[in-house]
């Protein structure tokens, strides 16, 4: 038998909001970037942001996984 010790807690409402907040940030600063054609983006940005996504796709796993 395999026991498994699971906590609640109760929600952050002000984690929730910055959460939000810092989603929604993120969706209009990438589609203000991906209305830019690519010729006229520097490529110190290009590569700042393939980093980012790679982090961010990582971080999105993990919670899936949890």
């Amino acid at each position: 038998m395999i026991i498994i010790d699971i906590e609640i807690k109760d929600r952050n409402h002000i984690q929730d909001f910055f959460h939000k907040l810092h989603s929604r940030l993120e969706d209009i600063a990438f589609s203000i970037i991906q209305r830019i054609p690519e010729k006229l983006l520097p490529h110190w940005i290009m590569n700042y942001l393939e980093k980012y996504l790679d982090k961010r796709i990582s971080e999105l796993k993990q919670e899936y996984i949890k």
